[in-house]
């Protein structure tokens, strides 16, 4: 429920993106197009809608059917200016600061995919083109609010508060998406251990610590899981570990009296090595699945008909 006192600011926040995208209608603001088809995702909440596992789990598919995907990112949060080159097709180049969580934990997922940050994301499909003569296909992350950029499929992702939250633009805006999904994310718990995933649930007290959009879902899954939770820490999303919070963590650990802890893959990227060998380390993994390739093939059907 939106507090009363914020329904004014509500509606003129409302009122700016409404010009704002009316400007872009006309079209009276410039439109940047590219002849290699670019695929949005993004959403009308204020995070937790899934988009980079989203982002990750469309790169997968996309390279398994032959194409040669690329990433694009604002790389929200990051310590960086300018354009940066998290992964250059090969390997991850930059650190997780200068690209921001989730821009360098779609790098690690991905691997083998161009990934680029840059505010400004028409610069970066230029960098693309210019420097990554194979790819054939752009992943537009977080990019339904960015309407500088031309896109051949516009995809929004619900997370099913959008009646009770104040959002990013109104929903009548979802008229521009030509697909909207509400995704069904699969959690799974896995120990981290040599830079490796091994399905395994914790069978002692852990410690339970994450910093992403929706903690709460978070939490239950791992309680869903009969896990014993000694303690937990909820910090905001694109939490910073810094070295006084990685104190205040520790300590608050220590107290629980485990040696065990559980947190988010989101998370993972930003803890240092000295930390994480300190303790049994469990992650919650999020997966996405669709009971069928409609969605796909529909994305296909966009991309393909240049």
């Amino acid at each position: 429920m939106i507090n009363i006192f914020l329904i004014p600011i509500k509606w003129l926040f409302y009122i700016i993106v409404g010009i704002k995208n009316f400007c872009y209608n006309i079209p009276l603001c410039k439109i940047y197009t590219f002849d290699t088809p670019i695929i949005s995702i993004g959403n009308i909440a204020f995070g937790g809608t899934g988009k980079t596992p989203m982002v990750i789990h469309l790169g997968e598919k996309l390279k398994a059917d032959g194409y040669k995907p690329a990433v694009i990112s604002r790389g929200y949060k990051r310590q960086s200016s300018g354009l940066v080159v998290v992964n250059d097709g090969n390997n991850t180049l930059s650190n997780v600061n200068n690209a921001g969580d989730e821009p360098y934990l779609i790098s690690k997922r991905l691997r083998d995919v161009p990934v680029v940050v840059c505010k400004k994301r028409e610069q970066a499909v230029e960098y693309i083109l210019n420097n990554f003569s194979d790819v054939n296909v752009i992943l537009l992350d977080d990019g339904f609010q960015y309407r500088r950029l031309n896109r051949n499929v516009d995809i929004v992702l619900l997370n099913g508060d959008e009646c009770s939250d104040i959002l990013r633009e109104p929903k009548s805006s979802l008229k521009r998406a030509d697909i909207i999904l509400t995704l069904d994310k699969q959690y799974s718990i896995t120990e981290f251990q040599n830079d490796t995933f091994t399905p395994k649930d914790p069978h002692t007290g852990v410690y339970a610590f994450c910093g992403i959009a929706n903690s709460e879902y978070f939490l239950s899954f791992i309680k869903s899981k009969n896990v014993d939770i000694k303690g937990h820490s909820v910090f905001k999303d694109h939490h910073k570990y810094s070295n006084q919070s990685i104190k205040t963590l520790e300590n608050s650990i220590n107290q629980s009296g485990v040696d065990s802890i559980i947190t988010t893959e989101k998370d993972l990227v930003k803890l240092s090595v000295d930390f994480l060998k300190s303790y049994k380390v469990y992650i919650v993994m999020v997966s996405i699945h669709f009971g069928d390739d409609t969605y796909y093939n529909k994305i296909i059907k966009g991309i393909t008909k240049l």
